[in-house]
């Protein structure tokens, strides 16, 4: 194993170089999540597995309280990045960072986009 320092929206890795790419809290943090996804799935093999572990919007009271994003919603995060959910749960013992299972759609995303590359 190796661990490797770089930027999560522009990593070094080859396309399609791993069967599972997971961010440990760190979506709310970068600039651009929907790049980091994006970068994500460059990384991930076709079908393979993206997952999260981040703080989202919760009803708590404590998360505005331990510094957390209030404003960072998983449904937004999830309909801007095109993620497709197939499994979300609580990882911790509040509540406040679920973990989001996700397969990696990219041949999908680009049989959709090939037409519209095509006729711009």
């Amino acid at each position: 194993m190796q661990l490797s320092v770089m930027d999560a929206e522009n990593m070094e890795f080859e396309v399609s170089s791993f069967d599972k790419v997971v961010a440990m809290y760190v979506a709310s943090v970068v600039p651009d999540p929907e790049r980091l996804v994006d970068e994500m799935r460059r990384v991930c093999k076709p079908n393979g597995r993206i997952i999260f572990v981040n703080h989202f919007h919760s009803r708590n009271p404590l998360s505005a309280q331990l510094g957390f994003r209030p404003d960072f919603s998983l449904d937004r995060f999830l309909d801007e990045t095109g993620l497709k959910a197939t499994n979300i749960h609580p990882v911790n013992i509040f509540h406040f960072c679920p973990m989001v299972e996700a397969s990696n759609n990219k041949q999908f995303l680009s049989e959709i986009m090939a037409p519209v590359c095509a006729t711009s």
